[in-house]
């Protein structure tokens, strides 16, 4: 008859209890720890913060998102006003001329407008009707005379908006440098002529950094 082997068991190996001891220490102090991060959370104050972009600009003492109402647009139409920008941050910034929003109510044709003359900051630029752009959603840009459906936001109400820049040399946008405390001025005097569509027209200035990607960016 065979002889049954017995199996080997061998000992189960002890936790020491320095290492159990630390766990324990360790685990009281997490504890202890995330309680004291909770209690301090709970505690902590709010304030309103309000963050303001370092240019400040204005079109005939309207700020940014204020439209300039012209109610009563037709051909031959002199359509003057002046924009101001001021670097009110603490450092140099370089920035895109001002963007020019635009509501028509009626799609753009490009032939709205006989000419656009422009004093800048004192001098006298002439007609830049020519260097006048539309942008597209995708940053493209065009002269504002071929602008299509592509170069405007139909809205809501019925209306039509395009978003309008400088480019004078006809290939890039105009950037300028603002030192602090500097202030860009522009006086822009728009002609209309007979393609343009009577009615309602608005116009908002703001200062961007990027190009526009939607068609309401003058908020």
């Amino acid at each position: 008859m065979e002889e049954i082997k017995k199996e080997e068991i061998k000992p189960k190996k002890k936790i020491s209890k320095k290492v159990l001891s630390f766990v324990v220490v360790g685990v009281l102090a997490l504890v202890l720890v995330t309680a004291a991060v909770v209690t301090y959370l709970s505690n902590t104050a709010t304030v309103d913060i309000s963050i303001t972009q370092a240019m400040q600009v204005s079109l005939n003492g309207l700020a940014v998102g204020e439209a300039l109402h012209l109610p009563s647009v037709s051909a031959g139409s002199s359509i003057p006003f002046t924009i101001h920008e001021t670097n009110v941050g603490n450092n140099p910034v370089q920035v895109y001329n001002v963007l020019l929003e635009v509501t028509s109510p009626k799609p753009f044709t490009g032939n709205e407008f006989d000419s656009i003359n422009l004093i800048d900051n004192g001098g006298d630029k002439g007609n830049v009707l020519g260097a006048l752009m539309y942008i597209k959603s995708n940053g493209e840009f065009h002269q504002f005379t071929s602008i299509g459906t592509d170069g405007q936001y139909a809205n809501s109400n019925g209306t039509y908006t395009a978003n309008l820049m400088f480019a004078s040399d006809g290939a890039n946008l105009d950037m300028f440098s603002f030192g602090n405390g500097v202030t860009h001025t522009s006086q822009i005097v728009i002609t209309t002529n007979s393609g343009i569509a009577p009615g309602l027209y608005t116009i908002k200035a703001c200062d961007v950094n990027t190009l526009p990607s939607s068609g309401t960016i003058c908020a």
